[in-house]
């Protein structure tokens, strides 16, 4: 388990190629992985949070900053509060939650994976982003678990990583 809130660093340890490494040989032993918050951000292959900075690549795409306006109008950054997760996909973690589901989420930062089937819960906040995303013993949420009145929600998603 990565849990992790905060802005993410400016150039990991966790990002070393020994850690990729030792990343690498992890994720092939099948070990379940569960990343909440910036642990599902440092997945990725980069952020734009300190200039680009490199991730551990687990997942293809990027985490680039909430544009500061939508069609012209500003958009509120960071993304503070509550908003629907749509869950899609046939990840084991998935078989636990409903189609639909409110979450708290608390961050200024959305990850943007390349590939579709990676992204697992989606959001609409200035536009669509990965909630969260699967592969594999790989499960992260971009929402921290255990706010109220959400908390059945997230405690739900925690409860289906331990089931899968």
């Amino acid at each position: 388990m990565l849990p992790a809130w905060g802005p993410s660093p400016p150039r990991p340890r966790t990002c070393g190629e020994g850690a990729r490494r030792r990343r690498a040989r992890r994720h092939r032993s099948g070990k379940p992985y569960l990343g909440l918050c910036l642990g599902l951000q440092l997945l990725f292959e980069d952020s734009d949070e300190h200039g680009l900075s490199a991730g551990l690549g687990v997942f293809r795409g990027h985490v680039q900053r909430f544009p500061e306006q939508v069609n012209g109008r500003p958009l509120r950054v960071p993304h503070i509060g509550w908003n629907e997760v749509r869950w899609q996909g046939s990840h084991p973690m998935l078989r636990a939650l409903p189609e639909r589901d409110v979450y708290y989420f608390v961050h200024g930062w959305r990850a943007l994976p390349e590939r579709a089937a990676d992204q697992v819960g989606s959001c609409d906040y200035g536009g669509p982003f990965a909630a969260a995303v699967a592969h594999g013993n790989v499960f992260a949420v971009q929402f921290p678990p255990g706010e109220e009145p959400g908390a059945a929600s997230a405690c739900s998603t925690l409860r289906g990583l331990v089931r899968a």
